[in-house]
């Protein structure tokens, strides 16, 4: 493209707004010269007075000494505010005129009031109603209360005698899948009917999917053990009829493990066995032990959810004030295309920005929740760091777009504001 054939010509418009501002300064000087001259003349006046005063006898009036005034700057500031003095108002242009856009937008104080009111909700919530999964001796000295909302949800789909009711009892009857062995045949590491479904890839809930089919259909189960180590082994193969509706029989598998004792294990927990290396408390656990820990005490899909309160009560809060107050700006018809979508650009990055802020302040109070709970690993909050990480990455990623129609576009708007100062 042409470098001559701009969309929008900034030095012809700079030069030209440089040439009124020295017409202007040619014409003050005028006018400073003439009061100079009328001074100089009044000057005049006053002394051929008093000398005329004298000769006839008459006392001259003692009066106090009176500055010069600077008869350029006085005028400067009579006839320009003293943020556009004539004198500095082209290089102040000048400087604008290279200056560019925020990477980011600024918050208001109502802005940054209700992020602020967003976090420290999101944090209460997640110390007085997220908890821990159960009631807990941890240490064996510090007595700690579970969740009220995971208990409840760990009550769901049980019969009073504490079995599965009808409804899970017939999915749990009808939807057998070779991937559900339990007893270690096949001598694994730390593998066993309390954590298989925590180890076993299959029973995760996302990924599960993906290599639930595959094992289904090869008759086997893939397991990461205890020391990080990945092992298929061969079980039972299904039949064709199973087969063509395997993955609705991995759907019913995974509903009916949900209200058990155990119940499913959060998404990505048995990569965690991958993580073999730390050495945490008294027991000197690395962090793929803790996992296991955490999940045979009730670090499950149940408190997965208990969790996700925390980040859902920020996202609604914030995103309801930004919807209210976005909607309640009054858009005008008249604007520029471009205008239009800088302004979408400019109130998303604001939407991002205060969301980043408030799970900044969520993410914190876990940190202080895990501290005044003895470092208790099952107070980690999983589902707010994730939230919280996935809302770094957006702001990171908005730091290092192309900004360069976003500063055409300022720079014109600094143009047209100051020629409308101008004129």
């Amino acid at each position: 493209m042409n470098k001559n054939n701009k969309i929008f010509d900034f030095d012809k418009e700079f030069e030209k707004n440089e040439t009124n501002i020295q017409t202007v300064k040619k014409d003050q000087d005028i006018l400073v010269e003439s009061l100079n001259n009328d001074s100089h003349e009044l000057e005049k006046l006053e002394n051929e007075l008093s000398l005329l005063m004298k000769q006839v006898g008459l006392k001259i009036p003692s009066t106090s000494t009176v500055q010069k005034e600077d008869y350029n700057s006085s005028l400067n500031e009579l006839f320009f505010d003293h943020h556009y003095n004539i004198d500095n108002l082209a290089s102040k242009i000048e400087k604008e005129h290279s200056s560019n856009a925020k990477i980011l937008p600024e918050l208001d104080a109502l802005d940054i009031s209700i992020v602020g009111i967003a976090g420290a909700i999101a944090a209460i919530i997640d110390i007085l109603i997220v908890s821990i999964p159960k009631d807990m001796n941890y240490l064996s000295k510090f007595e700690q209360n579970g969740s009220e909302v995971t208990k409840w949800l760990k009550s769901l789909g049980i019969n009073d005698d504490g079995k599965l009711n009808s409804f899970f009892q017939f999915l749990e009857n009808n939807a057998k899948v070779p991937f559900d062995q339990s007893i270690n045949t096949s001598n694994l590491n730390n593998f066993y009917p309390g954590n298989h479904r925590m180890l076993n890839i299959s029973h995760d809930p996302i990924f599960g999917l993906i290599f639930g089919l595959i094992d289904m259909i090869n008759g086997q189960m893939t397991v990461i053990d205890g020391k990080g180590f990945v092992h298929i082994v061969k079980t039972k193969d299904m039949s064709l009829e199973e087969l063509i509706i395997s993955p609705l029989i991995w759907v019913s598998h995974i509903v009916s493990d949900i209200c058990t004792k155990q119940g499913i294990p959060i998404p990505a927990s048995a990569f965690t066995q991958f993580l073999q290396f730390g050495s945490f408390g008294d027991k000197n656990r690395n962090i793929a032990e803790i996992s296991r820990w955490m999940y045979q005490n009730g670090y499950d899909l149940r408190h997965f959810i208990t969790m996700a309160i925390v980040p859902a009560s920020i996202e609604i809060i914030i995103r309801l004030y930004h919807n209210v107050k976005t909607h309640s700006i009054e858009n005008s018809s008249l604007k520029l295309l471009v205008d239009i979508e800088l302004e979408a650009i400019n109130n998303e990055l604001k939407l991002q920005k205060m969301l980043f802020t408030s799970h900044l302040l969520a993410s914190t109070g876990n940190i202080f929740k895990v501290f005044s709970m003895a470092g208790n690993p099952m107070a980690i909050n999983i589902v707010e760091w994730s939230v919280f990480l996935k809302k770094a990455i957006t702001i990171f990623k908005a730091t290092q777009r192309d900004m360069t129609i976003e500063n055409i576009q300022y720079n014109r708007q600094l143009i047209n504001t100051n020629w409308h100062k101008l004129s």
